[in-house]
């Protein structure tokens, strides 16, 4: 439900507010995907970096994140024909379509593997090269997915999906993090390196409607999804404050971006990122007012 929710404000909802300024049915596409998907690697390090943040936030913040994580690849496969940069035909529907149905067939069989071959794998993933063993499934995997038309993330994110598979995820995630904290930085410096602020910053009515509604439209999802989540109004209040950043997801849709877009929305994405996290660091204090003032405006309705 809060997956479901999330898309109609979130994408959805960005896309009618596109639509409103006179932009054309692509580029509100386009604009939608920017804004839909929360940032995994900034979210998830800011969780971790708050320890006392309550357990049923954080379970349902990481649980949305995964949902994005697997949709985002979706409409990130789908851009391209509603941007119309590739035509639209029977057989590479069909080729894509092959894709997903292989991506989650080896994904079962593979489960299944390491669930009956635990003294196997375990063995395997102890080994001292076993980093580079995961890098190399990742970029088999990644390459699978460019091969069916896919995009490279949805192969590295089943990957990710079936390492929660072993038991020793601790010992995995000393393996990975040297990786991750040396490509993730480079990743950002990519995309810094892709757009110049020549023509003087995009800031404007519209540019500050995005941003608004960007927090917005989070914060909704978090309160609504997380009381469908089953999350008390505290926490679901909280929740809300949790999903600003925008990040590696976004940054892939600018790619398909040109000119004046990239700059517009890479400067959105960096604005996003800088709330997010700030409102993240706050959240308990502005909780705290927000429910606080609910509860008045409940005492005097009543």
């Amino acid at each position: 439900k809060a997956g479901i929710i999330d898309i109609l404000l979130s994408f959805g909802g960005t896309i009618l507010l596109t639509l409103s300024f006179g932009f054309s049915v692509a580029e509100s596409f386009l604009i939608g995907c920017v804004l839909y998907a929360t940032s995994s690697s900034i979210s998830a390090r800011l969780l971790d970096r708050e320890p006392d943040k309550h357990q049923d936030v954080n379970r349902f913040v990481l649980s949305l994140l995964v949902f994005e994580d697997l949709m985002a690849p979706i409409l990130l496969t789908t851009a391209p024909f509603v941007l119309g940069t590739e035509t639209f035909s029977v057989a590479k529907i069909s080729i894509i379509f092959i894709g997903f149905v292989f991506f989650f067939t080896a994904l079962l069989i593979m489960t299944l593997f390491i669930r009956r071959r635990k003294r196997l794998v375990d063995s395997l993933y102890r080994h001292p090269d076993a980093g580079i063993g995961i890098i190399g499934l990742i970029l088999l995997f990644s390459g699978i997915g460019i091969l069916f038309g896919l995009s490279e993330v949805l192969g590295a994110f089943i990957i990710g999906i079936l390492l929660t598979e072993l038991d020793e995820s601790r010992y995995l995630r000393r393996l990975v993090t040297p990786f991750q904290d040396l490509l993730l930085p480079l990743f950002f410096i990519t995309f810094g390196m892709s757009f110049e602020l020549t023509d003087g910053l995009p800031i404007d009515l519209f540019f500050v409607s995005l941003v608004i509604w960007g927090v917005l439209s989070k914060f909704l999802v978090g309160y609504l999804g997380g009381k469908s989540f089953g999350l008390s109004n505290y926490h679901a209040i909280e929740s809300g404050f949790c999903l600003g950043p925008r990040g590696e997801f976004s940054i892939l849709f600018i790619t398909l971006a040109s000119g004046a877009f990239v700059t517009l929305t890479g400067i959105y994405i960096f604005v996003s990122a800088f709330l997010g996290i700030l409102l993240f660091r706050i959240s308990t204090a502005l909780t705290n007012r927000t429910h606080a003032t609910a509860q008045k405006i409940k005492k005097k309705l009543k």
